[in-house]
């Protein structure tokens, strides 16, 4: 029976080819040939190399690599994963925050530092940055999309271009205003995530904007007591991928950051604050509203600033002061109301809607909810204010105009209407106009009425019922009864009491010109102050102003010789 031998596995094994010589195999080697020379060993391969030919020379052990993060490939022992996820896509933007606490510090004005490490992508390649990195140049002005380049490096530019979102990751947007004094810096984010491609955000940034949702009905302004705006409804902030949600405010005022254009056509922070003061954009200077007048802010929101949840609210005063609620209510319809612009609107406001304010009032009077979303350009306005409901003034011609073409127009001149000394009154029959002796009226003190057939006159004069109003410039005046004056003169100005007065005649002064007033009495006249004051009788006494703005009322308390002062403002003089 032949012999078996038994082959020692942990010898070299020895081959030979054609007798032309013989190579050796070594533990994990791959022997190669050429056909005719001598075998050759191949170095032993590492983890995730495969054998890859070479033209005209021996193929050697390499891992494969992907060109500009097309693909990538992760090895193991004796594996080879493939991952083509967003790679195909080339994707740019940003994957995840590292660390913990706030993400920037833009408190040092000029300055922006990120203060948290994080990834990201750039073109399908991992990009990482460290923390915290600080750049600095911000000047006032300009808004600031401060990102991550293919370094890690932190980056600002003012400029938006595709280019900076497909080359770069863009984590904020930081506002260095121009505000008196001390320039404020607002920041949002702008952290676009990888997974939304660039181009479609860009696209969707040129051509929507950040809208809001609108798929709940909410983010509704809604008058907080009297001068403040609060949130009603839940919504969401879309900006292309980035979300931000508008919580419903619960009751609470929202503070809002009011803005305005300087003399330079920059924008400046006129207060940060829930409370609204009604006052308006005069040629770039903040201003009091005049007597009477209104004035109109546009109400924007935008992102949070990823350290808080809560959005950004943004008002915008305007230019312009109106005379009446219609006027003001004119010129939202027209859209003549100042918007964000330049570096402000670089921030990517929604908007919400109008305020009206009212100088008289100090209140807001009227809130017009006007969103921009993605399924209309602006929804409410038509159904949540009486001045844009329309009024027809052919069947309520006996008070209107045609110019009270809406509700809040008709109302206000029905008010006016209702402030007037003549009235129309129906009879009890119901006939437009009276029938004789239908309706009684008796005259009084200064109050004289006349009868004519159906119609009935009152003549109501003096008893301070029908004081008018007269501005002098003069240095002299010779007062009549149941008037009131204005004096306004750099000198003196001296009023003469009427010579002839009935009982409870009135008379009034009112300073305006630097160089004051003197009331002058005529002979037998007095004017008391109180029990225990009163002027020089005749032509010695007098009242006199000791400030520009002194003023005084007086009623006749004895027929043409004897004045009381029933009302008074500064420290009025006695002679």
């Amino acid at each position: 029976m032949a012999t078996q031998n038994a082959i020692d596995t942990n010898k070299p094994i020895e081959v030979s080819k054609g007798g032309t010589g013989a190579s050796t195999l070594t533990d994990t080697s791959v022997l190669v040939g050429n056909g005719t020379g001598p075998i050759v060993a191949l170095a032993a391969a590492t983890d995730g190399q495969l054998i890859i030919g070479s033209s005209s020379a021996d193929p050697v052990p390499a891992s494969l690599a992907s060109a500009n993060g097309t693909i990538s490939f992760t090895a193991g022992a004796g594996s080879l994963d493939l991952s083509a996820g967003g790679a195909l896509l080339t994707p740019s933007g940003f994957e995840s925050f590292g660390g913990a606490g706030s993400y920037y510090d833009d408190t040092v004005l000029g300055q922006f530092t990120i203060s948290r490490p994080g990834t990201g992508y750039i073109k399908g390649v991992p990009v990482a940055w460290t923390a915290p990195q600080t750049v600095t140049g911000l000047l006032a002005g300009n808004t600031y999309y401060i990102y991550i380049d293919n370094t890690g490096t932190i980056q600002k530019t003012t400029s938006y271009s595709e280019t900076l979102f497909s080359d770069n990751i863009v984590l904020f947007e930081c506002l260095r205003d121009s505000t008196s004094g001390t320039n404020i810096q607002v920041t949002v984010k702008e952290n676009h995530p990888f997974e939304f491609p660039w181009k479609t955000s860009v696209w969707a940034h040129d051509t929507l904007g950040p809208v809001i949702s609108g798929m709940q009905g909410g983010a509704n302004i809604t008058l907080n007591g009297t001068q403040k705006i609060e949130i009603s409804g839940a919504d969401a902030l879309e900006d292309h991928g980035l979300e931000t949600t508008i919580p419903d405010s619960g009751g609470v005022a929202e503070v809002f950051e009011q803005y305005f254009t300087n003399g330079s056509g920059k924008w400046a922070r006129h207060a940060q604050s829930d409370t609204f003061d009604g006052t308006w954009n005069n040629a770039g200077t903040p201003t009091a509203l005049g007597s009477n007048k209104y004035s109109v802010n546009r109400l924007y929101v935008s992102k949070d600033d990823l350290t808080s949840a809560t959005p950004t609210y943004i008002s915008v005063m305007g230019d312009a002061q109106y005379n009446n609620l219609s006027a003001a209510d004119t010129a939202i319809a027209n859209d003549a109301i100042t918007t964000a612009t330049g570096e402000l609107a670089a921030l990517e406001l929604a908007q919400l809607g109008y305020i009206v304010f009212e100088e008289s009032s100090t209140s807001i009077v009227q809130v017009i909810i006007a969103k921009e979303t993605a399924r209309t350009s602006f929804s409410g306005v038509t159904a949540t204010t009486a001045s844009l409901v329309l009024t027809d003034t052919t069947n309520f011609d006996g008070v209107l105009s045609a110019a009270d073409t809406n509700v809040q127009s008709a109302l206000e001149t029905i008010d006016d209407w209702g402030k007037t000394a003549s009235r129309s009154f129906a009879s009890d029959s119901g006939s437009a106009v009276p029938a004789s002796e239908v309706i009684t009226i008796a005259g009084g003190t200064n109050v004289t009425t006349s009868a004519t057939g159906s119609t009935v006159t009152i003549n109501a004069s003096g008893g301070g019922g029908g004081i008018s109003w007269s501005e002098v410039t003069g240095t002299t005046q010779a007062m009549a009864v149941d008037n009131a004056y204005i004096l306004n003169n750099a000198s003196l100005v001296t009023a003469t009491l009427p010579d002839t007065a009935a009982l409870g005649s009135v008379v009034r002064v009112v300073g305006k010109g630097a160089g004051g007033w003197k009331i002058a009495q005529n002979a037998s006249e007095s004017i008391i102050w109180d029990e225990d004051s009163s002027t020089t009788v005749g032509t010695g006494g007098s009242l006199d102003s000791t400030d520009d703005y002194d003023a005084v009322e007086l009623v006749c308390t004895v027929a043409d010789t004897t004045w009381t002062v029933i009302s008074s403002k500064g420290n009025i003089s006695i002679t």
